[in-house]
């Protein structure tokens, strides 16, 4: 691990109304649960994007929001020059609304998420209310279901994750069926379907695999992470777990944790892990079988997103799994993403504190399937003609 100081000079511009002062946490941008302003932001942003809002206040916000996208944006830290195009976004945007005086909150938004994102290819970057960079992709649609749902058809295993998100009780969901992995890998072929999977925290998917990989495996992925420097936590989970009790939300219990909370005594570090590491944590026996060997069949579509697209690689990677159905949503180059909401116009604004290097850029892009298939596919198709399908990968695949 290493470790790089993000620099907070200008502190004073992330100690607005609704986020912690100096005297309780030592970074800027930790929003303040106990704040009652931060519930009004909160609670006009949710009357939707034709509520009427004062284009002044977003206006005097602009200084606010290049200070935050240069110390809480990822790619921004990573590379300080990334900063020219994005207050130049910022100052055109700001210009714009003088002009056109916008009378709600959609109008005053505009399209300033999505140059943003753009700018910095970062297809998690999302400003509420305001215009999607996301291109229309190919989904299985409407599937009502739990969270983490296991079958077996045709003496296949079948592991349907509709969402890896843990909020609302659904922590406890995952992280059953994230325990039932013996079982689970005592079969000899395995279909994992991720359509309409649009991400949360792909540790659930690691607990369930990892103890079956082989001892030499390495996680495919560099990842560079905002963090606390106190207690190595991602910053993401403290302003995430009050971003969902003001919206009304059940926060997850790993999110509550005491260490999870800003000191004043903390600053902003960012941590590297090399792709290097061993992150299976088995403990073989001499003589035993060392991993998995069986067959393993991903199915991923265009609602496949963020830990979604994260979980389909890292299967791929570990088991040789092969990819079918439809390209992902591609939003996984930047990941962690952390609400704010600027102190003047309330405005939400989600910035990723970490940045993935997979080897290949996949956001606005996303992931091809080894064998495309429609989308709308039904699962007993697909085990029907497994072996088939997984006999018949194609080359060209982002992996």
């Amino acid at each position: 691990m290493s470790a790089q100081s993000v620099p907070d000079d200008q502190d004073h511009l992330g100690r607005g109304a609704g986020y912690l002062s100096a005297r309780s946490s030592g970074p800027a941008w930790m929003l303040d649960p106990a704040d009652p302003i931060l519930q009004r932001h909160a609670d006009r942003q949710s009357l939707g994007p034709n509520n009427a809002a004062d284009y002044r206040n977003f206006i005097d916000d602009a200084a606010a929001l290049k200070y935050l996208m240069r110390t809480r944006h990822i790619a921004v830290v990573l590379d300080p020059d990334k900063a020219h195009a994005t207050d130049g976004i910022i100052d055109r945007w700001a210009q714009g609304l003088s002009a056109s005086k916008p009378t709600t909150l959609a109008g005053c938004v505009g399209s300033l998420g999505m140059e943003l994102g753009k700018a910095l290819g970062d297809g998690h970057l999302h400003v509420r209310h305001g215009e999607h960079h996301g291109t229309e992709r190919e989904t299985l649609g409407e599937d009502p279901g739990p969270a983490w749902e296991t079958t077996t058809m045709n003496s296949i295993r079948i592991i349907r994750v509709r969402t890896f998100d843990g909020s609302d009780g659904v922590e406890s969901v995952l992280q059953a069926g994230a325990e039932n992995h013996a079982e689970d890998f005592t079969f000899q072929d395995i279909i994992v379907d991720l359509r309409g999977n649009g991400g949360g925290d792909d540790s659930y998917v690691t607990s369930w695999f990892t103890p079956h990989v082989n001892e030499s495996w390495t996680r495919p992925c560099e990842e560079h992470g905002m963090t606390l420097s106190s207690s190595g936590s991602p910053i993401v989970y403290w302003n995430y777990a009050t971003w969902l009790r003001l919206n009304d939300h059940t926060v997850p219990v790993a999110f509550t944790a005491k260490h999870l909370r800003p000191r004043h005594d903390d600053c902003v570090i960012v941590t590297a892990s090399q792709n290097g590491a061993n992150h299976s944590g088995t403990t073989l026996e001499p003589g035993r079988t060392e991993h998995w060997q069986g067959r393993m069949i991903v199915v991923i579509d265009g609602g496949t997103g963020s830990s979604g697209e994260s979980a389909a690689l890292l299967l791929k990677n570990a088991f040789d799994a092969v990819l079918v159905g439809a390209p992902s949503y591609g939003i996984i180059d930047y990941g962690n993403s952390t609400p704010y909401y600027l102190p003047t116009s309330g405005m939400q604004i989600q910035v990723p504190s970490q940045a993935n290097n997979w080897g290949t850029a996949i956001d606005f892009i996303g992931i091809q399937p080894d064998v495309p298939l429609p989308a709308s596919t039904p699962l007993r198709d697909i085990t029907s003609t497994f072996s088939e399908l997984h006999n018949s990968r194609t080359t060209e695949t982002h992996s």
